[in-house]
């Protein structure tokens, strides 16, 4: 974003595409399929290189369609990270923020690099989503967790809900089952 002299957006990655579009000027409106790529994914909780990581990924992939218009971006899609699968849809209001729905029948937490410094392993379901702006966001999702570990720690086949704002992951309504 950097590179686009957005200067204020706590993202990082490097990233390709291939999105054809139709549409017209005036109003501004388009309507694109795209595939994306992209690696070393960080989002941060500031700008600076050592504000706190909330997430990090290799790389991951998408494809699917997006909207664009003077007020915002809309996009629905299939996203692949590793082994990982999932879809995704939300919309970019310039004026106001992010709006992201998600949802995986499988995400291998070897995938993820880093989420908030927890130190994850396993295999889950979730589903939730994610808004804010380039000042601050927050994240909500319930996970079903097969061989679940956290820190170290083995938690086997668990349920909970997370919730993620200003620097505090909360977990409630947790329900498991260790063999």
């Amino acid at each position: 974003f950097l590179s686009l002299n957005l200067k204020d957006i706590p993202v990082e990655l490097q990233g390709a595409g291939h999105a054809p579009c139709q549409g017209q000027l005036k109003p501004l409106s388009f309507n694109c399929e795209f595939e994306a790529s992209a690696s070393g994914v960080q989002v941060r909780a500031g700008i600076a290189r050592n504000d706190f990581e909330i997430v990090k990924l290799k790389q991951i992939s998408a494809k699917g369609q997006v909207h664009l218009d003077l007020e915002k971006i809309h996009f629905d899609g299939n996203i692949q990270a590793g082994l990982s699968h999932g879809q995704a849809t939300g919309s970019v209001i310039y004026k106001k923020g992010f709006e992201i729905s998600f949802k995986s029948p499988e995400l291998h937490w070897s995938d993820v690099e880093n989420l908030a410094s927890l130190h994850l392993a396993g295999i889950s379901q979730l589903q939730g989503s994610t808004q804010g702006d380039s000042s601050s966001a927050t994240l909500n999702m319930h996970l079903k967790n097969h061989e679940h570990e956290m820190d170290g720690f083995f938690l086997g086949e668990i349920e909970m809900d997370a919730n993620y704002k200003a620097n505090h992951l909360t977990i409630t309504d947790v329900k498991g089952k260790i063999d």
